[in-house]
């Protein structure tokens, strides 16, 4: 049988009976370090839930990836999909991750570079299941300014903090979703941004 493996499945929808063998990634850990360059690189394993590292990483002092806080999922899928949210994308913090090829049965390491980011897209979700991705490393800025150009973070006065940007981004997501608190779904359309998250 051939076999899957899956974040939290957040955001899959799935038939009664799946004639395959699915695993579920539950690796957990985290770890800061030095870049040369003198920025924070912050490695997760792949089963870490993706907004919980995010809060986290925020109180550890470290600003970089609040705008991405409230998104479904675990570290893992974040680089599959390269997801971004108010003013944000994974591949802006991205520095590396670690994989398992499974066709040729080894570990792989990755840069920015070889992901080939692109909206909602990389290497890994063209390859669809070849990869599993196994830890992701951010590489958060040591001289960190907010970036405040979505709608609703606009008003934040410019020397705001992570926590306060992060939880003006919680409260905008919790407003988005109550709509549709009521009903199954798989992603939340964003009028703003013109596409799901």
């Amino acid at each position: 049988m051939p076999a899957h493996f899956i974040g939290g499945g957040s955001n899959l929808v799935l038939k009664d009976e799946l004639p395959a063998v699915v695993g579920i990634m539950a690796t957990k850990g985290r770890d800061i370090g030095r870049g040369p360059d003198g920025d924070v690189l912050v490695t997760a394993q792949a089963g870490e839930d993706w907004s919980e590292f995010v809060g986290w990483t925020v109180s550890q002092g470290l600003g970089g990836l609040e705008n991405l806080a409230g998104i479904p999922g675990t570290v893992g899928a974040a680089p599959i999909q390269n997801i971004g949210a108010y003013g944000l994308e994974l591949a802006d913090r991205f520095r590396s991750l670690t994989a398992r090829d499974s066709l040729e049965n080894k570990e792989r390491r990755f840069d920015r570079d070889e992901c080939r980011f692109s909206y909602r897209q990389s290497l890994f979700k063209q390859f669809g299941g070849r990869f599993i991705v196994l830890d992701v490393t951010t590489a958060l800025p040591q001289a960190w300014s907010p970036v405040l150009s979505y709608a609703g973070l606009d008003s934040l006065p410019s020397d705001v903090d992570a926590a306060t940007v992060m939880e003006r981004v919680l409260a905008i997501r919790r407003s988005e979703t109550a709509r549709l608190a009521h009903a199954g779904q798989c992603g939340v359309f964003l009028p703003q941004s013109g596409g799901y998250s």
